[in-house]
């Protein structure tokens, strides 16, 4: 990952408040004050920060920041929110963990990640992502016996807790 600005630019030009992860301008920016907020936020939900003609992924600027360094891996957010920059929500990880924190899919319609109804057998089913393919966990009666072997498999292969959330 290829930083484009030094971080001792970045510290002369923003303050962070780990508490509330916002971010501010320590200098005059073209209108706005010295400790205003920076940044903006995106439809995404992700707040972005433009230095010196150069944009960046405001969560990334407070890792920076509070760490003194750049973040060598992805930054998640533990809650969810990407717009929440708190330190405490935000973490350092390689995509494959980053990707046992995501939300549930938007057309899933069990309401578990990893669970569903074969049509088929009508049985409910679960499957668990491992090591960039499926695995599936079995055929089952109930739907709530295939969500026990979804959160059993969860648990083993080290899926956050909030895994499968609402989007």
């Amino acid at each position: 990952m290829t930083i484009t600005i030094p971080l001792e630019r970045l510290q002369k030009a923003l303050a962070y408040d780990p508490h509330t992860g916002v971010v501010t301008w320590k200098e005059d920016r073209g209108g706005r004050p010295a400790g205003s907020i920076a940044g903006s936020l995106k439809p995404t939900g992700y707040r972005h920060v433009r230095v010196d003609g150069r944009m960046f992924q405001e969560h990334r600027v407070a890792w920076a920041l509070h760490y003194g360094e750049w973040p060598s891996a992805n930054i998640d957010h533990v809650n969810g929110n990407p717009s929440d920059n708190r330190i405490e929500n935000l973490r350092c990880v390689m995509q494959a963990e980053n990707n046992k924190n995501a939300r549930r899919r938007k057309d899933n319609t069990s309401g578990v990640t990893g669970v569903l109804w074969y049509k088929a057998s009508k049985k409910w089913g679960a499957k668990i992502h491992r090591d960039g393919s499926y695995v599936f966990l079995g055929l089952f009666e109930s739907m709530e016996d295939a969500i026990t072997a979804r959160k059993q498999a969860e648990a083993k292969l080290g899926y956050h807790a909030n895994h499968g959330r609402a989007a």
